[in-house]
């Protein structure tokens, strides 16, 4: 990814669709684009080969630039005239002149001339010179944004100046956004105290151990099933133009993956702690068993996403047969089926003449699951 591609996404990023209520997406900034342009707009694939640096606006399409500019100026990505001239000299575009500051906000002309460099610099040197005086000013014009606004000749105590600067990060977050952020708090939590007993070894009698087989069993299926229903397919861009995003199919694929990877994950986890077993390591730190907790969660998340996008690729569609069941079922039933076989083979596990070879097959059944 060029430098370019990097802040328009960055930009874009920090976009706001009041329309729609969400972060503006690739294929809405093309269609804004399009609407400030007064034609078809571009798709969302050509703004992400923006990104990407796969392909350029071409120098010849200032109006095309200074529009852009000034989509993202109105969505309030682009909040100074700074930060739209740091664009396009990461593009190797010049900088708005004094007739397009006026087009994309006329409260940048009455703030001075565009910004000057100095003779005989090159583009690098303006890029160069531009990021550092945007690292300088971001800070000082974030501050004067986030003051609260005031009657004349009434000056905002430090104290509400602080308040305001408190709750920026979080000014476009609905309530909908936080309910879901704890839901996955929740969900880590869960992941966390339910199957990572199980690692802590030896244990101390083997009614612990019955214990730690248990809430792992139930964790390994309650966990991934919370993962899918918190990976939302309605709403979602592509699957809503593939009109996909309300189907059993789809949902039933998400279920899969988020259980695939899920024990995947969390395979890994094992594999680790039961070399650093061998090593005679001692137990990890409870902040860090919480940091390896993160992980199942994380690649489930990541599996129920790409998994049906992967077999929509491989067949051109979503299809769930006779034959998918199996797997399928595989999959759910595997937390249950590997806690039976943990409990009832775990001291041969914990000596590694005998643990390591049951290693290899566990590294090895990760791989299966991950290749299917």
């Amino acid at each position: 990814m060029n430098r370019f591609g990097e802040l328009l996404r960055y930009y874009r990023s920090q976009c706001w669709d009041a329309e729609r209520g969400r972060v503006l997406t690739q294929e809405r900034l093309g269609e804004l684009l399009g609407r400030a342009l007064g034609d078809a707009g571009y798709t969302g694939q050509a703004v992400s080969e923006w990104e990407r640096g796969k392909s350029r606006i071409r120098h010849d399409q200032r109006r095309v630039l200074v529009q852009l500019i000034k989509v993202l100026h109105e969505c309030g990505g682009l909040k100074t005239r700074m930060e739209a001239n740091t664009l396009l000299l990461a593009g190797d575009y010049r900088s708005l002149d004094a007739e397009e500051q006026r087009q994309v906000a006329p409260e940048w002309s009455a703030e001075g001339a565009a910004e000057h460099t100095p003779q005989g610099v090159g583009g690098q040197g303006q890029m160069i010179a531009m990021l550092l005086t945007e690292l300088f000013f971001r800070p000082v014009e974030a501050l004067r944004e986030a003051r609260p606004r005031v009657g004349d000749g009434q000056r905002p105590d430090w104290t509400e100046t602080l308040l305001a600067m408190m709750g920026r990060p979080t000014r476009r977050w609905s309530s909908a956004q936080t309910l879901r952020a704890m839901a996955w708090a929740g969900v880590w939590c869960l992941a966390w105290g339910s199957t990572f007993p199980l690692l802590h070894w030896p244990y101390a009698s083997q009614e612990s151990a019955w214990l730690a087989v248990l809430a792992y069993a139930g964790g390994a299926l309650l966990v991934p099933a919370l993962i899918a229903g918190l990976t939302r397919t309605r709403g979602d861009v592509f699957w809503e133009g593939q009109h996909l995003a309300r189907t059993f199919t789809l949902r039933l694929l998400t279920h899969q993956g988020a259980h695939a990877g899920f024990h995947v994950g969390y395979m890994m986890v094992f594999a680790i702690a039961l070399a650093g077993h061998y090593l005679g390591l001692g137990a990890a730190s409870r902040w860090l068993e919480g940091l390896a907790a993160a992980w199942p969660v994380v690649l489930g998340y990541a599996a129920a996403r790409q998994v049906p996008f992967n077999l929509w690729r491989a067949f051109g569609g979503l299809r769930f047969t006779r034959s998918d069941l199996a797997p399928s079922l595989a999959f759910v039933l595997f937390g249950p089926l590997w806690a039976g076989f943990f409990f009832v083979y775990h001291p041969w596990l914990l000596f590694p003449p005998l643990g390591l070879p049951l290693i290899l097959c566990a590294l090895i059944l990760s791989a299966a699951l991950a290749t299917r």
